[in-house]
């Protein structure tokens, strides 16, 4: 079960599941790796598009783009969001590690 997903990804599902904006850095340098993690989740239906928008809008396009200390910013939330196997997914996995990471 701890195997399942990276350390990455599973860092992306717990932001999409929280209540907080889910900011990434449009000029970021790991933009392929994020692409590849996000796309993954996608597959693995644990995430899935809003309507009419998805992974290349938010990694390619910079419509919606917003300056946040500097950086353009975009909040993957808006393209992007957690399935009920996602959640259930992380609810199983925290009950069965205890929390642990």
């Amino acid at each position: 079960m701890r195997n399942f997903l990276t350390q990455y990804e599973l860092e992306h599902l717990k932001r999409l599941a929280s209540l907080e904006p889910f900011w990434f850095d449009f000029n970021s340098g790991t933009k392929a790796y994020f692409e590849r993690e996000l796309r993954r989740l996608l597959d693995l239906a644990l995430i899935e598009r809003e309507p009419n928008k998805g992974v290349r809008g938010l990694l390619y396009d910079k419509e919606g783009l917003q300056r946040i200390e500097n950086k353009s910013m975009k909040d993957v939330k808006q393209y992007l969001h957690i399935t009920k196997p996602g959640l259930d997914y992380l609810k199983m996995r925290d009950e069965m590690t205890d929390g642990a990471v």
